[in-house]
């Protein structure tokens, strides 16, 4: 994820970005025997300065990654009602 946020960072050149992907969406033991598609959406957001190091890059995103993560039950239509 830091090596595409940097490619990213790079040819669109933009300081703030945001990365969408998707988790299962069977966080609950009782969805975990359906069938069907059951996803939502993840927005990861990316924040560059120039003189990022890899390392704090790594650690950046893997600290905007968890925080994501904690929140993946909420629908994404929610999110976007409430900004």
């Amino acid at each position: 994820l830091s090596g595409w946020a940097s490619l990213l960072y790079r040819y669109g050149q933009q300081d703030s970005f945001n990365i969408a992907t998707v988790s299962a969406g069977r966080d609950q033991a009782e969805l975990q025997t359906l069938y069907g598609f059951l996803v939502n959406t993840l927005i990861i957001p990316c924040h560059f300065q120039n003189d990022i190091s890899v390392a704090a890059l790594l650690k950046q995103m893997q600290s905007q990654l968890v925080e994501v993560l904690k929140h993946q039950s909420i629908p994404f239509d929610r999110i976007v009602s409430l900004m």
